[in-house]
């Protein structure tokens, strides 16, 4: 019998794969088979997906070139599972999406085990079980969004850096590739952990700083040919939606954005590990630790000399991306959508694992410090019941607001509407891809027109409708309100055709988590043009 034979082997080569597969594969199926939770953005790229499939273009407006996605791998994978499948329904299409993020989140976290805890089970379970359960992953691994494969690369960036292989220069260089293909803005990921990997090594050579400059440009070589593809295609190479998003919802002076950016970093820093839609769900006491002690930590934690190397990286990226998301955020609003915190969640997580691990041993020894267990404890139960309840809160909202609500609008359109005609709204992902129109949408997502309607009347949205006079305006009751008060002449331009509104539904149930915010899309007028005007 040879040496290899006689070898013992590692923990996770015997039984980790197993456990890796099991939890979040447990998690997510678990949270998507009780919710079934479609993104409203989903249906948004998957038009462009499904167009694309059956030869009219990669356009979401048939005959418009319009750059209204943001992500190649939740874009062209399902454009591919729609062109093989060929069917009407979204759901196989979805669910065959659904199992590739699942096992692409399952080979994230195997790279995470090896990269960090292969030494340590306890270590390892706590780490998978936290990410796998952290609501926000879970939601949006499952529901169409490309989160999952944004961790994968996460994992793989980490694990290049524990292993000390930035000289393989070309597999960091992949791996930015990777980032730029999961979301346009991915570089910046790319460009804080191979960073902070330069900034926090005590080999600061020239030699390695040419190894990163080789790997940037294996990223330009391999992502060259998309970024060159979608210029050529749409006539420019920044996605239309950022261009549509801006102030298109907050409007201020930029002597103001400071203060601005301020109050969206402190909430950000915070907020990571809030409920999916936390201003409208319940949160226990703990929240508030989470809020003003472990989100501040983790953004810190690369302060303290001679803390675990990889931690203060993870730290440090988790800062800057924070930092990023709350300056994007005032651009929109002044708030960070849900979808952009699951990354950053994991890289959280990476930063409390090797803090954990690096004091591992003492905790063991010291009888005192057996007492910091009540930390990872506290943190697994603030996990475990955002997952529980998130999954309660989308699961209602899919079956009464998803279904019952936006789905019947644009459904009840696509009876009534006639070939070729126009819609506005604001929510576009069901309405749009269940109604069938040639959707203007507010802010302009998918729409050129929009956002130059937008620039001629002032982002005054009741005027922008006049300007493009479409056939069908679907608006919340609020929206109503405030579109027809700012433009009188619709009043005469339009008429009240039909109302979707569940509200009487949500009012018979007792108690829903998050109640307040089912609200928001649970009742929608529908106008229907009634005669021509000429545009003032």
């Amino acid at each position: 019998m040879d040496k290899e034979s006689n070898k013992t082997p590692k923990w996770y080569d015997t039984y980790g794969l197993w456990l890796l597969m099991a939890i979040p594969i447990v998690s997510c199926l678990t949270y998507v088979l009780i919710s079934n939770h479609v993104w409203e953005d989903y249906l948004i790229t998957f038009k462009f997906s499904r167009n694309f499939a059956e030869g009219n273009g990669l356009v979401y407006n048939v005959g418009e070139r319009v750059h209204g996605f943001t992500s190649f791998f939740n874009t062209i994978i399902p454009a591919v599972f729609d062109w093989i499948i060929g069917v009407e329904s979204i759901y196989p299409v979805l669910w065959l999406y659904r199992i590739v993020s699942i096992l692409t989140l399952v080979a994230a976290l195997r790279i995470l085990v090896k990269a960090l805890t292969a030494e340590s089970p306890l270590l390892s379970i706590l780490m998978v079980v936290w990410i796998a359960f952290e609501i926000k992953v879970v939601a949006f691994t499952t529901n169409g969004q490309e989160v999952a494969f944004m961790i994968f690369f996460i994992a793989c960036a980490i694990y290049l850096i524990s292993k000390d292989k930035l000289c393989d220069w070309f597999k960091v260089g992949a791996v930015g590739a990777g980032f730029m293909y999961t979301r346009p803005d991915g570089f910046i990921y790319a460009l804080v952990l191979f960073g902070g990997a330069f900034l926090f090594s005590k080999d600061k050579s020239w030699q390695l700083w040419f190894y990163l400059v080789k790997a940037g440009l294996v990223t330009f070589m391999l992502y060259s040919p998309w970024f060159i593809a979608m210029w050529v295609y749409y006539g420019s190479p920044v996605p239309h939606t950022a261009v549509a998003k801006a102030n298109a919802y907050l409007t201020i002076a930029p002597h103001e954005y400071w203060g601005y950016i301020q109050k969206v970093f402190i909430l950000t820093v915070g907020h990571i590990y809030k409920a999916i839609y936390v201003d409208h769900l319940g949160n226990p006491v703990s929240m508030f630790w989470v809020q003003w002690f472990v989100g501040p930590f983790l953004a810190l934690f690369w302060l303290i000399p001679g803390a675990n190397r990889i931690g203060r990286i993870a730290s440090l990226s988790y800062l800057v991306v924070c930092a990023y998301l709350a300056y994007a955020g005032v651009r929109v609003g002044g708030q960070v959508f849900p979808w952009y915190k699951p990354a950053v969640a994991a890289l959280g997580i990476v930063v409390l694992i090797t803090g954990l691990k690096q004091i591992l041993p003492f905790m063991m020894k010291n009888t005192y410090a057996k007492l910091l267990w009540l930390l990872p404890i506290w943190f697994s139960f603030f996990i475990f019941y955002n997952y529980i309840y998130g999954t309660v809160q989308l699961t209602t909202h899919q079956n009464i607001v998803e279904n019952q609500c936006r789905k019947e609008v644009g459904l009840w359109i696509r009876e009534h509407a006639e070939p070729g005609d126009t819609g506005h709204s604001e929510p576009l992902g069901y309405i749009g891809f269940y109604s069938g129109l040639r959707m203007h949408d507010w802010p302009g997502l998918v729409s050129e027109q929009s956002v130059q309607a937008r620039e001629n009347q002032n982002n005054i949205r009741g005027k922008v409708i006049y300007e493009m006079q479409p056939d069908w305006l679907i608006l919340r009751p609020s929206e109503f309100i405030k579109c027809f008060s700012q433009e009188p002449k619709l009043a005469d331009l339009y008429y009240r055709a039909h109302v979707v509104d569940v509200i009487p539904i949500l009012d018979e149930r007792p108690w829903i988590p998050g109640k307040r915010y089912h609200y928001f899309d649970a009742k929608f007028y529908i106008f229907h043009k009634v005669q021509e005007a000429t545009v003032e």
